[in-house]
């Protein structure tokens, strides 16, 4: 017996369904998915499409920025809740930071990895930082 999604979601106008092909750039090796969304919206293939690329480049860069800017992947955290804890101190700070990256773009070029040295040792850009 199927689901009717109209009983369960009552304003479901779309469901979207995207395939998606990934070659592994060491080995070659196609990896093909498929990712279904539910949406209240009735808009055009093009226009989800162009939504769900957005947001897997905006949590793609959030999860770089991470990895690589605050080295979460060495983060050996493995006690009851330190692990959820930590990564939430990370993503606030990144947030944070990222914020007056972009306030103060005009008057300084620095990247958000510097800035996050900067607050280190600065307590007067950290007081910055914190009281945005």
């Amino acid at each position: 017996m199927g689901v009717n999604p109209l009983l369960k979601w009552k304003n479901l106008k779309t469901i979207i369904e995207i395939s998606a092909e990934r070659i592994d750039q060491k080995t070659g090796e196609v990896q093909n998915s498929k990712r279904y969304y539910i949406s209240s919206r009735d808009e055009s293939s093009e226009y989800f499409l162009n939504a769900v690329k957005d947001h897997w480049q905006v949590e793609n860069l959030l999860h770089w920025h991470l990895d690589v800017t605050m080295r979460e992947d060495d983060c050996r955290c493995r006690v009851e809740h330190s692990a959820v804890n930590f990564s939430s101190i990370r993503q606030l700070a990144l947030g944070l930071v990222k914020k007056i990256v972009i306030m103060r773009s005009k008057t300084e070029k620095l990247s958000v990895r510097t800035k996050m040295l900067k607050a280190g040792w600065d307590n007067d850009f950290l007081l910055d930082v914190l009281l945005q």
